[in-house]
C-alpha cells in the first residue's frame, strides 16, 4: 500500500454497480486505473469481501507473471503469464475512507462501444479472439475463472485485446464469495449453467467468450436481452443474421445448450479461419478468371482488329 496523496488528476471514466473507476497519475506522471468501492456499499461485508478477492486474483496472477520485463529466455510457465493481456494491479487499500484498487490504464474503446462504429470482418474477429481465448487459458490455467466474459470487459487498446474487471471472478481452492445456486454475470453471456446457478468455471467463461465474438461480428448478443435469454438458448433461438450459413453453424455449435455437444473455442476458431482461407482462394480464383477473361477478349480484338484491317 502507499500513500493514496499520491495518485492526481482524477478523472471518472465509469460507473459499475459495485464502483467507479477513474483515471490518474502517479508520482511520475503514469497513468492508471482507480476502482474505489461505492460508499454505500463500504459497510456491506459481502461486497467488500467480493472487492478484497478481486485485489487478491489481480495480486495471484502478478505473483505468476513477477516482473512484466521478464524474458522469453526464462521458464515456460512465466513467459506464459507474460502474454496474458489483463491489466496488472499496482496498489490498493481497503482501509481508506473509501477502499480502492489501482491497476494499470489501458487506453482504449470497451469491445461494447467499438462495435457501434461497425462489427469486425471476421478474420479481424479471429485474430482479438485468438488473443482473448490465450488470456482466458492462460488464467484457467492459474485456477482463476473470470465469470464475466462479455463485451464491456474486452479493451482493444492499438489493436490488443485486454480482459478486463475480476470483480466476481473465482479463484480455485479459495473460499466462494458466493454459493452453488446463485446466478451471478450478465445474463446476455451467461451459460445455460450458469442461468441455473451451476458452478460452471471453465465452460462460463468459454461460453462468454464464444457469445462476445458473436457480438463482435454481428453487433448484438446472440440470444437477445432480458427473460427470454434462456428460453432462446435452450430452444436454439440464435440471431446471427448478416453472417453466412457456414459461419451460423459454427458459432451455433460453440454454443450448444448441451455441454457434452459444445464446440470448444479452439475448434470454433480453427474452424472460422478454415472459412476465411476458402473465401480467399475463392476470391483469388474469380480475380484470376477476371484475368484470364480480360486476356482473352484483348487477344480477340486484336486478331479481329489484324485480320480486317
Amino acid at each position: 500500500m502507499t500513500n493514496f496523496e499520491i495518485w492526481q488528476d482524477l478523472t471518472p471514466i465509469g460507473q459499475g454497480g459495485m464502483s467507479n473507476v477513474y483515471k490518474a497519475r502517479d508520482e511520475a506522471g503514469n497513468l492508471v486505473a482507480i476502482k474505489f468501492l461505492h460508499r454505500n456499499l463500504i459497510s456491506n461485508k459481502a461486497v467488500l469481501n467480493r472487492f478484497i478477492k478481486e485485489a487478491n486474483i489481480l495480486k495471484d496472477l502478478n505473483s505468476k507473471i513477477g516482473d512484466s520485463n521478464i524474458s522469453q529466455s526464462k521458464t515456460n510457465y512465466k513467459s506464459d503469464f507474460v502474454s496474458a493481456k489483463i491489466a496488472n494491479i499496482i496498489d490498493f487499500d481497503f482501509d481508506h475512507e473509501q477502499p480502492f484498487i489501482v491497476t494499470e490504464f489501458i487506453a482504449g474503446q470497451t469491445l461494447e462501444d467499438l462495435i457501434e462504429d461497425g462489427v469486425y470482418e471476421l478474420d479481424q474477429a479471429i485474430e482479438v479472439f485468438t488473443s482473448l481465448a490465450t488470456t482466458v487459458s492462460i488464467l484457467h490455467t492459474a485456477g482463476i475463472y473470470h465469470r464475466d466474459i462479455k463485451p464491456a470487459n474486452i479493451i482493444i487498446s492499438d489493436g490488443q485485446a485486454y480482459l478486463i474487471d475480476f470483480s466476481i471472478s473465482f479463484l480455485e481452492n479459495s473460499t466462494r464469495a458466493t454459493q452453488i445456486g446463485d446466478v451471478i454475470g450478465t445474463p446476455q453471456y451467461l451459460s445455460p449453467e450458469a442461468h441455473l446457478g451451476e458452478n460452471t468455471s471453465a465452460s462460463g467463461d468459454w461460453w462468454g467468450l464464444a457469445a462476445s465474438l458473436c457480438f463482435a461480428l454481428t453487433g448484438k448478443p446472440p440470444f437477445g436481452n432480458g427473460p427470454a435469454v434462456l428460453s432462446n438458448i435452450n430452444s436454439r433461438n440464435i440471431d446471427l443474421e448478416g453472417l453466412s450459413l457456414s459461419e451460423r453453424n459454427v458459432l451455433a455449435a460453440a454454443l450448444d445448450p448441451k455441454i457434452e455437444n459444445r464446440a470448444g473455442i479452439w475448434e470454433t476458431l480453427e474452424a472460422l479461419s478454415s472459412l476465411v482461407k476458402i473465401v480467399k482462394r475463392v476470391d483469388r480464383n474469380a480475380i484470376l478468371r477476371h484475368i484470364f477473361i480480360v486476356i482473352m477478349v484483348a487477344i480477340c480484338g486484336f486478331l479481329i482488329y489484324y485480320i480486317f484491317r
